[in-house]
């Protein structure tokens, strides 16, 4: 698998695209990074209100893309430490969070 492919194949290819508008695949599944793509996604689906097309998809994004990195921090050492760090970057607004 490529770097570029998500390791959500079952994603419709408009999702995906959403996903990586968002900056969610560059790379290998680096936490911070897809937290961050996660945080871009979340304050543009809460930008564009009026329950339009465009926030959905920004939404759905932004859950592919916690669900990238979850599933990515499963396979590390110490899962349930990594998974804690990204609950707390995700708590603190996408910053570094407690280590």
């Amino acid at each position: 698998m490529s770097t570029d492919e998500p390791l959500l194949p079952d994603a419709p290819a408009e999702l995906v695209e959403w996903m990586k508008r968002f900056g969610g695949f560059r790379g290998s599944v680096d936490p911070a990074a897809l937290t961050e793509a996660t945080m871009r996604a979340l304050e543009e689906a809460t930008r564009r209100t009026g329950g339009n097309r465009e926030a959905a998809f920004a939404l759905l994004a932004a859950d592919g893309l916690i669900t990238h990195a979850v599933g990515g921090l499963a396979k590390a050492e110490d899962p349930e430490s990594e998974l804690l760090t990204l609950i707390g970057r995700l708590a603190s607004g996408g910053g570094e969070g407690p280590r």
